[in-house]
């Protein structure tokens, strides 16, 4: 069916579609049951399917192997800072306050998805956990450019408006965000907290004071 623009009517989901999506539903539910109660290591194929209600061959036309869902369980869980993200570049008014906003954002994330950092370890040593597929790598990298995204428009923002001196805004951008990830990623190591010997925050602030200090324009003499 044609609307009076010309536009076509959006076709409802088909019956097999919808059952598909439902099924991927339960696998993923039942996933995040087994993992969370047997860990990854001990988890199988079978147990997640019985918590599913399906049989193993039924799970098996829906996923490719343990790691692979795995990660898509935790993919499933991160939650979507688009929405933050947007209400942080619309209300601060320098590029500075955005920065600091995000910032502030990235480590609340990892405060409250503590698990996620299981992602970053499946994509980067797949050897260790089994291949995974591009699409879902691909899933991933978009989560990652969100962020990342935001932080370049900020750095540039900066730059035109006289705030922040002249660089690379995407390779700074990928400095700041990745200097939040090696910080948290100090605080899994018993030793490495033992080094750090005060709060995460604190170091999260100082590192974060480092970087406005290296952006800021000293020339500049307002915000436009």
């Amino acid at each position: 069916m044609a609307f009076a623009d010309g536009s076509a009517e959006l076709s409802p989901p088909t019956a097999a579609a919808q059952s598909k999506s439902n099924t991927r539903r339960r696998i993923l539910d039942a996933a995040r049951v087994v993992f969370a109660r047997d860990g990854y290591l001990e988890a199988n194929l079978a147990d997640i399917a019985a918590e599913a209600g399906l049989g193993k061959s039924s799970l098996y036309r829906h996923v490719e192997s343990k790691a692979e869902l795995f990660v898509e369980v935790l993919i499933d869980q991160a939650v979507d800072h688009s929405e933050p993200i947007e209400a942080i570049l619309e209300r601060s008014e320098t590029a500075e306050e955005a920065l600091r906003g995000l910032a502030n954002l990235h480590l609340a994330f990892w405060r409250a998805n503590p698990q996620y950092r299981l992602v970053v370890t499946a994509i980067d040593c797949q050897d260790l956990i089994g291949e995974i597929r591009p699409q879902i790598v691909a899933r991933v990298r978009a989560m990652w450019e969100v962020p990342l995204r935001a932080l370049c428009a900020v750095i540039r923002r900066g730059i035109e408006r006289g705030e922040f001196r002249p660089c690379d805004p995407w390779a700074t951008a990928h400095v700041v965000w990745n200097l939040g990830n090696l910080l948290y990623e100090l605080t899994f190591s018993h030793e490495r907290r033992r080094l750090l010997a005060q709060p995460l925050e604190h170091f999260f602030e100082e590192s974060l004071e480092l970087v406005v200090q290296g952006l800021r324009n000293p020339d500049a003499r307002s915000a436009v």
